[in-house]
């Protein structure tokens, strides 16, 4: 901790315990302001007060004002907080920790929450093992059980059919690995690639048998080939859609320069205007449709360079 921090915190202190006139110092009661402090849960600052007192010339009873802490300390560190704080699977208060009662209250609460039942429960949702319970074995015991539940034959068999890679939190249970491999056998046949290639899906590089990527070339290339004709009738739509702007730009153009080489008139001037801030719509709408056409160039010459490499 630097100086400065050392200082800051140090001010802090004094400050939560500032205002101690020489009179508070010598008509106060400190047992009691050390019992307040105490049962509150709060960090004796008997240091604080007497150098605050100090200063004005009166030495305070240390003694007493501690005393008057501990005993709050005690009530605030009761067996009730401590059993209700490990039930409710509550870390146990750093301040009472000290206390051997409030200790053992505290455990007999905590095997109430970290059951054999809450570990199975967290397990089976493969959540991470709750801090509070890592001393509990049948908390333990039970979470084990829980992920070796969850991560059965028939998880691993339904997670390979469906071809989605090992849940990496169950890769240590050999009966998911084993259902796993069977599933993945099972997903992996060629009428799947088929399927899979049809659908436009990437192919699983798990299914690594030539059987199987056969299958799925064929199904890919009817993916491609629908594509392309959709995409061919798509890019002429748009082509045309460009021809039109394009037309409508140059009569556009062409009327505006007939107007400016006549005599300026209020109408030939109004008319000059509006010609003048259509030809800039249009500008903007012809080159937006022209990147969508090239876009859809793009990407249609890709589909083809795929399908025919297939």
């Amino acid at each position: 901790m630097t100086k400065s921090i050392v200082f800051f915190v140090l001010t802090l202190g004094l400050t939560a315990c500032g205002g101690w006139t020489k009179k508070k110092c010598q008509r106060t009661d400190f047992s009691s302001v050390g019992y307040s402090r105490g049962s509150k849960g709060k960090i004796g600052q008997s240091d604080q007060i007497n150098s605050a007192c100090l200063k004005k010339g009166v030495t305070i009873n240390v003694s007493s004002y501690q005393d008057g802490y501990n005993n709050g300390l005690e009530t605030y560190c009761s067996d009730n907080k401590a059993r209700r704080d490990g039930s409710d699977g509550y870390e146990a208060i750093n301040i009472c920790k000290n206390n051997p009662s409030y200790m053992r209250a505290y455990d007999k609460g905590l095997k109430t929450y970290c059951t054999v039942d809450k570990g199975i429960k967290d397990g089976y949702a493969l959540s991470e093992k709750k801090t509070v319970c890592l001393s509990i074995k049948a908390y333990l015991t039970g979470h084990k059980n829980g992920v070796k539940t969850f991560c059965s034959f028939e998880k691993g068999q339904e997670d390979g059919f469906l071809g989605s890679k090992m849940n990496s939190k169950c890769i240590s249970q050999s009966g998911y690995k084993d259902g796993h491999k069977s599933g993945l056998l099972n997903f992996c046949k060629p009428e799947n690639g088929r399927r899979l290639g049809e659908k436009g899906e990437e192919r699983p590089k798990r299914c690594s048998k030539s059987e199987f990527r056969a299958s799925y070339d064929k199904g890919r290339t009817l993916f491609l080939t629908k594509k392309v004709n959709d995409l061919s009738s798509k890019l002429e739509v748009e082509n045309r859609n460009y021809q039109n702007l394009r037309d409508e730009l140059q009569d556009a153009q062409f009327s505006y320069q007939e107007l400016s080489q006549r005599s300026p008139t209020p109408r030939t001037d109004e008319r000059k205007r509006t010609l003048s801030e259509d030809i800039r719509k249009l500008k903007k709408d012809r080159n937006n449709q022209r990147e969508t056409v090239t876009e859809l160039e793009s990407e249609l010459s890709d589909l083809k360079a795929e399908l025919k490499d297939l």
